[in-house]
């Protein structure tokens, strides 16, 4: 081994200082993605998720206007206590926290929320009716039936910015959490920048094999 030669550089993996930044900064924009469904997710909850306009006068009464919140029903709850997890989640998606299985569950309670509001939206004129129509029978000689069918045309509804907001959050806090669950790539062994092996290979500095000159050089003449 030549006592002038180079020491070797120590061996590292191919792109690994672009890549853990690159991790790094997929695992912090998923913890914001979380943080912000899951607040949302709450927020939505918390807000006016249907506006109902009642327009009574050609029954002698009035023009009012109901509203209804996402907390005055069972869905609202779930979405309150699913948007407390996920905003609770935000700060173990990391990955020296087992971030992995807390994106897992963050997905999982995005997913859900989306799955829950969708269903409010679809069945948000319905629900209305029936709830003021049994508010309706409660007072008066109508049945639950008889009651929807007064107020059907005189009802005018709208979608509050509560479900919306819950619907965002949703989506937002399973896109955060797809991101966090993702597996972190494993770069290879570098090359060194000829493209050959790494110092210490054969026909390298350092290699304990034989001398690969031609037969014959360095012997003797005899």
């Amino acid at each position: 081994m030549d006592p002038e030669a180079p020491d070797p550089e120590p061996t590292t993996s191919e792109g690994s200082a672009a890549a853990e930044p690159s991790v790094g900064r997929r695992s912090v924009v998923a913890a914001w993605l979380v943080g912000i469904g899951g607040l949302a997710i709450v927020a939505g909850a918390l807000l006016p998720w249907v506006l109902i306009d009642l327009d009574l006068t050609d029954l002698g009464g009035g023009r009012t206007r109901e509203v209804a919140f996402g907390f005055e029903s069972t869905d609202g709850w779930i979405l309150l206590a699913l948007g407390v997890v996920v905003s609770a989640l935000a700060f173990l998606v990391r990955p020296a926290h087992r971030g992995r299985v807390s994106a897992v569950i963050v997905l999982l309670a995005g997913a859900a929320a989306v799955t829950i509001v969708s269903g409010d939206l679809r069945r948000l004129d319905e629900d209305a009716l029936r709830a003021l129509a049994e508010d309706l029978a409660i007072g008066s000689d109508l049945t639950a039936d008889e009651a929807a069918g007064v107020l059907l045309p005189r009802m005018f509804l709208v979608g509050g910015a509560g479900i919306y907001i819950a619907l965002a959050g949703g989506w937002v806090a399973a896109i955060g959490g797809a991101a966090g669950a993702l597996p972190r790539r494993r770069a290879g062994p570098r090359r060194a920048p000829d493209g050959g092996e790494e110092p210490g290979g054969l026909g390298r500095p350092g290699a304990d094999g034989p001398s690969l000159g031609p037969p014959g050089e360095g012997e003797h003449a005899g």
